[in-house]
């Protein structure tokens, strides 16, 4: 395996290994300590690819344009919340979509406290919230907003990419 070029074998683990892993990310209510565990196999697995004496640096993996974890999981949340908001409004994920808490809700032992609405409406406060919009408009108007941006594919996909670009990676659930 030593005489496969470092780029290959980065290939191979991003289209076998990475794919598998994050496998439906985007319904994931990530806690930071998933977050960590999920960063921390990666970067074994990289070790591995590099042989034990390197160290994981961008110089190594020039064209392998590897994002975080954590960026990866926002992208395709945002993606499935686009598809989602342009089905047909009796479907099932875009009902789950609209189900609100109720006052008797209660959230099983060890569970995350957020539903995955909560959880999308977090990270896109910073994204796509119009600059006057104060928290509370944010928190009614939301959906509305999203819905709009949903129908504008290349919106979606402009906010999509961006992600990269700011490099915040992913609100985590505390």
């Amino acid at each position: 395996m030593q005489h496969i070029p470092h780029k290959v074998k980065v290939k191979i683990y991003q289209v076998c290994v990475r794919s598998v892993v994050l496998y439906s990310c985007e319904s994931w209510p990530l806690k930071d300590s998933d977050l960590k565990l999920l960063e921390s196999f990666e970067k074994r697995c990289l070790r591995r690819i590099l042989h034990r004496g390197q160290k994981l640096t961008n110089d190594i993996f020039p064209t392998a344009k590897m994002e975080s974890c954590a960026v990866t999981i926002q992208k395709r949340r945002l993606k499935w919340l686009g598809h989602v908001l342009r089905m047909i409004e009796d479907t099932i994920p875009n009902a789950a979509l609209e189900l609100e808490k109720g006052k008797n809700w209660r959230c099983p032992p060890g569970r995350t406290r957020k539903t995955w609405r909560m959880i999308v409406n977090d990270e896109l406060k910073s994204q796509v919230k119009p600059p006057r919009m104060t928290l509370k408009v944010w928190d009614k108007e939301w959906f509305d907003v999203c819905k709009e941006i949903a129908l504008n594919r290349n919106q979606l996909r402009r906010l999509i990419r961006d992600l990269n670009v700011a490099g915040q990676g992913q609100q985590c659930l505390q």
